[in-house]
């Protein structure tokens, strides 16, 4: 896969595929595109400022209307939230795309926290449904 770690800006579409061998041996109904995140606060410039990752909410959608599967709406971010379940496999990189979408301090206010600039880093794992 990546050598460590892929950062993705400007909505630049990535690829998941699965070996057809791999999906021959191990065939799969459903999978599941989730997140990992593995802080509980989201660190600044400022050591002494911080904010929960709380104040984050994520979502997919379909963005070509063409992905069967089940999406999720705004969810407070959290280890292991499930943004989409699907049963369209193997995807069509061309057909089937999702969008992710980000907004911050709606369901968790920021009000009243320091303005500085807060980074995350967010693990996305697609995986089989058990």
């Amino acid at each position: 896969m990546w050598p460590s770690a892929l950062k993705i800006t400007d909505f630049n579409p990535i690829l998941a595929a699965f070996p057809a061998k791999l999906e021959a041996a191990f065939p799969v109904e459903l999978q599941q595109i989730g997140i990992g995140v593995f802080q509980s606060t989201i660190n600044s410039d400022d050591p002494l400022t911080s904010l929960s990752i709380n104040t984050i909410e994520v979502k997919a959608e379909d963005a070509n209307g063409t992905l069967a599967g089940v999406f999720s709406d705004w969810q407070v971010l959290a280890h292991g939230i499930v943004l989409l379940t699907s049963s369209t496999i193997p995807a069509n990189a061309t057909n089937h795309q999702v969008d992710i979408s980000y907004r911050c301090g709606v369901t968790n206010s920021v009000f009243g926290s320091s303005s500085d600039y807060y980074e995350i880093d967010l693990d996305f794992v697609i995986s089989p449904v058990p």
